[in-house]
């Protein structure tokens, strides 16, 4: 099996599975004889039902390579990244198999031609579609802000017309640290100062209130850091003050408190993606069981692996 006897090999619909808690509210089981594409920590799941998917994608080496493992023994296409973002040669840490399928994976973020950051997106620095998505994976593979990016374009080259989002919940945040929300928010603000100093003196005379966004600066800070993500699972089992269900699998938490600027760059990706789909003619629904994401025309999978749509 190689990448380029996948090109238009299939047609049709296909569900891509997330990591949102609403899995476990979904009923998998209506996916059984439908095409499926999952990644990551999925078989976390696979003790609760009987579904299993279609295919798999792993990108980032933070997830534990028993997971690719036991997708790769499914016999199912599983895709990862020659190198992730981070450099890491999965290529030489996960089996290699008839079944697995190697990609070039190319962050957006480090195009040198285009104006695209993890928070940013210049719509201006894109001449053509081609610029952020691949029609040609056996060449490259676009990354940006999350693996449903890439997903959707290895969906697209396979030859899936329409592809149905699942467990796409986007985060429950928590900004709490905003103590003062007339005052400046940490997590939106852009430096492109040369150290942490100078962005902090240009944030503080960008507010209109530059005390009170010292103060949201030092709370976000403060809630960000290793310190405190070490200690808050000890005492929020007697104090809980940030209440957050963002994954089906305890598992696959690391205990970091999520803020609002983790949703905003999802939330970029999949507008890029909309962009991208509108103009090549491709659909994208969001069947999620409730969740944040709103990029996407809703629907549900009762009514369409149900009604047969």
């Amino acid at each position: 099996m190689n990448i380029a006897t996948l090109r238009d090999e299939y047609s049709g619909r296909i569900f891509l599975i997330g990591s949102g808690p609403s899995l476990k509210e979904t009923p998998l089981e209506l996916l059984q004889d439908e095409y499926t594409f999952a990644a990551n920590s999925i078989p976390d799941i696979f003790s609760d039902t009987d579904w299993r998917p279609s295919f798999y994608a792993c990108v980032d080496d933070g997830v534990d390579t028993r997971y690719c493992e036991e997708a790769i023994e499914l016999g199912i296409p599983c895709f990862f990244p020659e190198k992730t973002t981070r450099g890491t040669a999965l290529i030489e840490s996960v089996p290699t198999r008839d079944n697995t399928l190697f990609f070039e994976n190319v962050d957006l973020r480090d195009r040198a031609d285009l104006d695209i950051s993890t928070f940013q997106l210049n719509s201006d620095s894109i001449t053509s579609y081609d610029d952020v998505w691949s029609e040609d994976i056996t060449d490259v593979v676009y990354g940006y802000n999350t693996i449903m990016y890439q997903m959707m374009q290895i969906s697209h080259y396979m030859g899936f017309d329409d592809i149905y989002l699942v467990g796409n919940d986007l985060y429950d945040v928590f900004d709490g640290y905003l103590l003062f929300p007339e005052a400046a928010d940490p997590t939106i603000f852009q430096g492109d100062g040369d150290s942490t100093l100078q962005n902090g003196i240009r944030f503080l005379q960008d507010s209109d209130h530059p005390l009170k966004s010292l103060c949201n600066a030092v709370a976000y800070k403060t809630i960000k850091s290793n310190v405190f993500s070490k200690l808050y699972p000890r005492f929020s089992n007697h104090i809980e003050f940030i209440d957050q269900d963002n994954y089906f699998s305890e598992k696959y938490s690391d205990g970091a408190i999520i803020t609002p600027e983790k949703n905003r760059r999802h939330i970029l990706a999949h507008e890029l993606a909309k962009s991208v789909s509108d103009e090549l003619g491709f659909n994208i629904y969001n069947a999620t069981v409730g969740g944040h994401l709103k990029v996407y025309p809703r629907t549900d999978i009762t009514s369409v692996v149900g009604n047969g749509e």
